[in-house]
């Protein structure tokens, strides 16, 4: 019946058809949010292609979907250190999932089993029924090409990565300008990938604007003598929130003495990297969170209990790299006094009486709860050798028992070198958690190296 509509109504009408598209979709994006927060899946892990459609980096430029999200803010934005994020996100929709984070983000993860079948996971994968006898499938590692990224700047790395809205932040440390070995254009720098080509970084587009200090400088840090500058080492990006990360890292006071290059650890800090959904921004935290006479706790996860975890991997007078671990509720992970060591009788608020609790591991130690396995997955490189480590736990404290290794052909431009900075990005994981990434330097001759990916497969 083409009954015309009066027109005192027709406003009405759009409100409600407005109303209708806005719930569509935000329904839609349900089932990612509910993969992502409640089950250990990224939202990458339901929309990436399968292996085969993985497209190698090209350094060529995104689609125009993609391109028109990383749009660049106004010069006073972007010396303040923001840049665009999402600029084609629906802002509706973005607060509608952002909403479901927050709800379901506390959620654990379950199981689904029926009597008689195996136990398969949300995402639909048939769970292994003893998580500690599974392994790398042989003929799933696959080594794809380095990553590009600046080129006014060295390659540089290690990439620390977190979901953050509807894309991937990496965060780098240090970026030299190209053609100079001190002219150093961000002591601390951040770019942007989507789920879909999440190797293809913002930066590495033609048009891309120079790195930029993502976290601002601590006054006490810049107390620097002659020939000294400061240096931060990335730790890892914790969310705390659908809008918030927390990014631990430790401020190093690096001075040159002849041809070596000595370092003072000055301490751990904290910063928060939030997100409006348009730009991102720092806000660090003014008090360190451990002094410099702690070790380097700075690699860790958010737990499932509430906990912020944190690792360090010091080295022992007998070579060999122990791994100790510290908590505190995430609300209170910027507070020194509101940590705990990891000791032998179960925690202390005393770091004197910690014990590792991972032994023979590798200076640099990624962390992260596997759904596929339903442990907590540790990956590290054996130290001084090409060699991966996959080890599990039931618990962020462990015990941690061997799952397998991978060897990686030496580096080809120079094996002389060994691989450093393994860490593993969940987000980026797909198959909720039995397809891998990881990432790696790789040398390449002369001092220099590559960012490389790593995928695989577990059976």
């Amino acid at each position: 019946m083409n009954e015309r509509i009066s027109p005192s109504h027709r406003p009405l009408l759009r409100a409600r058809k407005r109303s209708r598209s806005f719930l569509a979709r935000a329904l839609r994006a349900l089932p990612m949010v509910l993969c992502a927060s409640a089950l250990g899946c990224s939202p990458g892990a339901q929309q990436s292609p399968a292996r085969d459609d993985v497209k190698p980096p090209t350094g060529a430029k995104l689609d125009g979907s993609v391109s028109s999200a990383v749009s660049a803010l106004d010069a006073g934005a972007e010396r303040a250190g923001r840049r665009s994020l999402d600029a084609s996100t629906d802002a509706r929709a973005a607060d509608a999932t952002a909403a479901a984070h927050a709800t379901l983000g506390s959620t654990d993860a379950q199981s689904s089993k029926t009597d008689g079948a195996p136990a398969t996971d949300f995402c639909g994968q048939t769970l292994p029924v003893d998580p500690s006898a599974s392994g790398v499938v042989e003929g799933s590692v696959d080594i794809l090409p380095a990553i590009p990224q600046h080129p006014g700047v060295y390659p540089r790395g290690p990439a620390v990565s977190a979901q953050f809205g509807t894309r991937v932040v990496w965060v780098f440390g240090q970026a030299v300008a190209r053609g100079s070995s001190s002219d150093v254009v961000a002591v601390n720098s951040y770019t942007l990938s989507s789920f879909d080509r999440p190797y293809e970084l913002d930066e590495a587009l033609p048009d891309a604007a120079p790195p930029l200090n993502l976290v601002p400088e601590q006054p006490s840090d810049l107390a620097l003598g002659p020939d000294e500058e400061l240096h931060y080492e990335i730790g890892s990006l914790v969310p705390v929130g659908p809008t918030e990360l927390l990014l631990f890292y430790s401020p190093i006071r690096r001075k040159r003495a002849s041809e070596l290059l000595v370092d003072e650890l000055l301490g751990t800090r904290v910063a928060h990297v939030k997100t409006d959904l348009k730009s991102i921004w720092a806000e660090s935290e003014p008090e360190l969170v451990f002094p410099a006479s702690a070790p380097s706790l700075r690699s860790g996860l958010a737990g499932r209990d509430g906990n912020v975890y944190l690792y360090s991997c010091p080295q022992q007078p007998s070579a060999q790299f122990d791994c100790l671990l510290a908590r505190a509720p995430i609300g209170s992970a910027t507070l020194a006094r509101a940590y705990q060591y990891r000791t032998i009788g179960g925690w202390s608020n005393d770091l004197n009486v910690a014990v590792p609790v991972l032994q023979n591991a590798g200076p640099e130690l990624s962390v992260s709860y596997n759904p596929y396995l339903r442990r907590y997955l540790a990956v590290f490189f054996v130290w001084v050798s090409n060699q991966i480590a996959l080890q599990t736990a039931e618990r962020p404290e462990g015990p941690f028992t061997p799952l397998g290794t991978l060897t990686l052909p030496r580096p080809s431009a120079d094996p002389a070198y060994s691989f450093r900075n393994l860490l593993e990005h969940p987000e980026l994981s797909r198959k909720c958690g039995k397809h891998l990434v990881l990432t790696y330097l790789n040398p390449t001759g002369g001092g220099g190296y590559e960012l490389t990916p790593v995928e695989l497969e577990l059976r």
